[in-house]
């Protein structure tokens, strides 16, 4: 919210100065307005969100190929303590597909009917994990861990805006957050 107008100040330099003494009297009465940016907020969040499920669905294979590397890389993988006997990369290949799919438009909303197997998958996938004896936190940094592919896309397309970079970066965090928690 802001003011309709500016208020006048009767001790005009003293009030510019910060050294009016007294109330410092206005001839308008307030009137708060909504602020023309609080409109757009709401746009502005759901173009972010398009930058992150536009990245993830324009680049899925090498989002997989990158997040399936840091993976294997940090003990997810082949011979790692929670893969055994399990199909993990048809896991995280999985949980790409459905998140695509759960994603109505370019926005994604994990109570919509849409997003039910996505939800029902990574139910499982916990149970799945605490069966084998990951933690909870262990569980999240495997659906956590695939922001760093992400990012590393939203780079290569907004490195050059800074706004458009933060907005994706931001609404990735988000919806990447949402399903590890």
């Amino acid at each position: 919210l802001r003011r309709a107008a500016a208020p006048a100040c009767y001790h005009r330099v003293a009030c510019r100065q910060g050294r009016a003494k007294g109330p410092v009297q206005s001839n308008t009465p307030l009137q708060l307005v909504p602020f023309a940016g609080a409109r757009s907020a709401s746009k502005e969040r759901d173009m972010a969100a398009n930058y992150a499920i536009d990245i993830l669905k324009s680049n899925e294979a090498d989002i997989l190929r990158e997040w399936l590397q840091d993976l294997q890389a940090s003990g997810w993988g082949e011979g790692g303590r929670f893969s055994q006997g399990t199909d993990w990369q048809g896991q995280a290949r999985e949980i790409l597909q459905l998140l695509a799919a759960a994603a109505r438009g370019d926005k994604l909303d994990l109570d919509a009917a849409e997003s039910a197997g996505l939800r029902e998958f990574l139910k499982n996938l916990s149970r799945a994990l605490a069966t084998r004896g990951a933690s909870s936190s262990q569980t999240a940094t495997f659906i956590f861990s695939l922001k760093k592919p992400i990012f590393a896309r939203l780079r290569e397309v907004h490195g050059k805006d800074a706004h458009k970079l933060a907005d994706g970066i931001w609404s990735t965090t988000e919806m990447i957050d949402k399903l590890g928690l």
